[in-house]
This record gives C-alpha cells, sequence and structure tokens, in this order.
C-alpha cells in the first residue's frame, strides 16, 4: 500500500503537501503537515488529505465554517440546518506552504486550541460586534464575502 500510494501521490505533484490528522484526536492536537510520505506511521490510524495550498483566505488569515445541523430521520431525510454559524480565522497571516513554514500551525490551522495561545489572538468581546476577532458569525462571513471578495453567498 505504502508503494502504491507514494507512486500516486508522485506522479501527481512532486511537491504536494500533505495534512495529516490523528484518528483519535481532537482540538487540533496531533495534527502535522509534511511532504514526505515516510513521515507518516501507515500503523496509525489517522486521516490524510492533500492540503490546499491556495485556500480562499478572510483578512489574508486562512478560516473555516462550522456550520450547526439538526439530524430528524434518516428515512425519510430530514436535515435542518441553522440560520447562525460561525467562521474561525487562523491568527497569522497566510503564506504560501515551504519547507521554513510547514510547523505554523497558527497561519495552517484555525483550531480554537491551537490559535487562543498566539500573541495575536484577539477574543471576540460581545455577540454584537462579530466583525472583530478570530470568531466571527456565519452572518458577519457571508457578508463579508459577498462584499470583499464578490462572492455571492446566497
Amino acid at each position: 500500500l505504502k508503494a502504491e500510494w507514494k507512486d500516486g501521490l508522485d506522479s501527481k505533484n512532486e511537491s504536494m503537501t500533505l495534512i495529516v490528522k490523528p484518528g483519535a484526536s481532537c482540538q487540533g492536537k496531533g495534527i502535522y503537515l509534511t511532504r514526505e510520505i515516510e513521515d507518516i506511521d501507515m500503523d496509525e490510524k489517522c486521516v490524510v488529505q492533500e492540503y490546499i495550498n491556495k485556500p480562499f483566505l478572510m483578512e489574508k488569515m486562512k478560516f473555516d465554517l462550522r456550520l450547526y445541523v439538526l439530524v430528524l430521520g434518516i428515512d425519510p431525510l430530514r436535515i435542518y440546518l441553522s440560520r447562525e454559524g460561525l467562521a474561525r480565522l487562523s491568527t497569522k497571516m497566510y503564506e504560501e506552504v515551504d519547507d521554513k513554514n510547514l510547523d505554523d500551525m497558527t497561519m495552517h490551522l484555525t483550531n480554537y486550541a491551537i490559535n487562543k495561545h498566539s500573541n495575536k489572538f484577539q477574543p471576540n468581546r460581545a455577540a454584537i460586534v462579530d466583525s472583530v476577532g478570530h470568531k466571527r458569525s456565519l452572518k458577519f462571513t457571508l457578508k463579508y464575502l459577498e462584499k470583499c471578495e464578490g462572492q455571492d453567498s446566497k
């Protein structure tokens, strides 16, 4: 499996970056980036994904979206999406991944548990002020995407 996987990755892109996430962890613990398949312990349960090197940014920082759903049934499928959610921002402005910043988790990850320790972390002071801090409301994020990035958020 290791040889087949490596051959498949090499033939696609020799400078591909992978993000490795432990199978039984949370809060960003144990996550790392690598460009070497040999760095991954094939005996450990983990999720390995291609790292997106040119992500969509908010204020020059990586962000993720947290959307909340309620599943009421699966047959028939009934899912309700909350009108609110949030975006979590990294605390360091994003630069394309290279050998020098491969280990800079406050730039590459948006996990609160990691970024709250950064000296650049800005906590949110009030829910009504959702345009500052490293957590933003979904409402603000959708407005930002429309106004600043020209994206259709509807």
